[in-house]
């Protein structure tokens, strides 16, 4: 199982549109403590929604990628910023800051309902909250391609298979991270799909 992250694919994230892929060490679910490590000053969140694929796919078609998933949740991206900035800054890859163990935070599934007309799925907005407060807002329209291009995407650099994870867009927004606090991702009618400690 792997996990295929689409970095620039969110309005106002100032990067190119690329593809990180992550192993599947970097998964952490729900409800389970996030330990922030000791190898950087600065660890930052930043919110996602997630596919779960259901098939085996390559070079998939847009009007196709429905058949590729049927469940979403919420997802957060921790990663190590200063390491972050470093690399980038030296123009080299970002693999030690973004796919370190339990780096990737996902919620509880739940199966795609509605689709809108243009076949991609109806996804609420989420807010990324800590300790209550509302740090950022995800929502689908703010996306620069869709989520069945962005499987399609995918799916043209890696072969997608039964359990792997697509992460749609990541908001711009960043939330630093510290001991003693409380994340958790909810929907605008306060359903909470995700929630993690910060040890």
């Amino acid at each position: 199982m792997k996990i295929l992250c689409m970095e620039g694919n969110y309005a106002g994230c100032g990067i190119p549109k690329c593809m990180s892929v992550l192993p599947d060490s970097t998964l952490l679910y729900s409800e389970r403590p996030f330990f922030v490590p000791d190898f950087d000053p600065c660890f930052t969140a930043r919110l996602s929604v997630a596919l779960r694929i259901n098939r085996l796919g390559k070079n998939v078609a847009p009007r196709f990628a429905p058949r590729y998933y049927s469940e979403w949740t919420a997802a957060i991206s921790i990663r190590a910023n200063g390491m972050l900035q470093s690399l980038r800054s030296q123009g080299l890859p970002w693999d030690s800051a973004i796919a370190f163990d339990r780096s990737l935070i996902a919620g509880d599934f739940m199966r795609v309902a509605d689709s809108d007309a243009g076949g991609n799925p109806v996804i609420p907005d989420l807010l990324l909250k800590l300790d209550g407060e509302v740090k950022a807002v995800w929502r689908h329209t703010e996306m620069t391609t869709s989520i069945n291009e962005s499987i399609a995407y995918a799916s043209s650099e890696n072969t997608i298979k039964t359990g792997d994870l697509v992460l749609c867009a990541l908001s711009p927004a960043q939330t630093q991270l510290t001991p003693g606090h409380l994340l958790e991702i909810t929907t605008n009618e306060n359903d909470i799909i995700l929630t993690t400690p910060i040890r």
